[in-house]
């Protein structure tokens, strides 16, 4: 008998759950950076702190990034049927990678502070969804 609460994505084949993986991450990536840029627009609408504020560049520089990143691993191994934490260290390690080429582009150019902080934050984020990801293996077995 069929559990009724399984998800559409569990409904899929393991193949199809493979090959969707890199469109989700892409997808969550760009939904989640567009939904803080969102929340960071109305408080900066409402509140009035706008970009050139302490909590705008925080947002910004800091938060965009982290969360951009934790999330996009987080539905990349939500796809994926198993080898989840396996699944969140590669899709990790890509974005730490892409990171740190970042640093170093910047640093080899012209050092931004700014810049320097929003690509060590973006490794942070990484880092956490692969932390999170073999939290939530261990306690599944």
């Amino acid at each position: 008998m069929a559990d009724g609460n399984v998800s559409f994505v569990e409904k899929l084949p393991n193949w199809l759950r493979w090959v969707l993986i890199p469109f989700g991450v892409i997808i969550s990536f760009f939904l989640a950076s567009l939904a803080i840029r969102f929340f960071s627009w109305i408080q900066g609408m409402y509140i009035g702190a706008g970009e050139d504020s302490w909590f705008g560049w925080l947002q910004y520089y800091v938060l965009l990034p982290a969360a951009s990143n934790y999330i996009a691993i987080i539905v990349g191994c939500y796809i994926a049927p198993n080898y989840k934490f396996i699944t969140s260290l590669i899709i990790g390690a890509m974005f730490i990678m892409l990171s740190g080429i970042g640093i170093f582009m910047y640093l080899a150019v012209e050092f931004d502070f700014a810049m320097f902080v929003a690509m060590a934050a973006a490794a942070v984020g990484a880092a956490a969804a692969i932390y999170q990801t073999n939290e939530d293996e261990k306690t599944n077995l």
